[in-house]
């Protein structure tokens, strides 16, 4: 389809407009509307790689926001660090008693 333009320009070339002006003005017509379709073709595929790479983009972050948030969360839960090794030198002195 995106050679058809070219392949009526030159047949009508070679049979010296056949049909007066009319065939120019459909020759005419047919590649602007092929352009134009190009065209607005060429823009919605940019603006939808955008989009998507917008989505693509607030995902991550809103990804990061929950791993972010889980991890404060489990931090909260656990008892502090120093208490975890007051109570593993506590467990070693009462095995050495025993």
């Amino acid at each position: 389809s995106e050679a058809a333009p070219y392949l009526l320009t030159i047949v009508c070339a070679a049979h010296s407009a056949a049909i007066g002006h009319l065939d120019l003005i459909v020759l005419g017509g047919y590649s602007a509307v092929t352009w134009l379709t190009e065209r607005l073709s060429n823009e919605v595929a940019g603006k939808t790689r955008a989009t998507n790479r917008a989505m693509a983009e607030r995902y991550q972050k809103l990804a990061t926001l929950q791993v972010e948030a889980a991890i404060t969360w489990l931090d909260q839960q656990a008892p502090p660090a120093k208490d975890l090794h007051r109570i593993a030198a506590e467990l070693d002195r009462l095995r050495s008693m025993g």
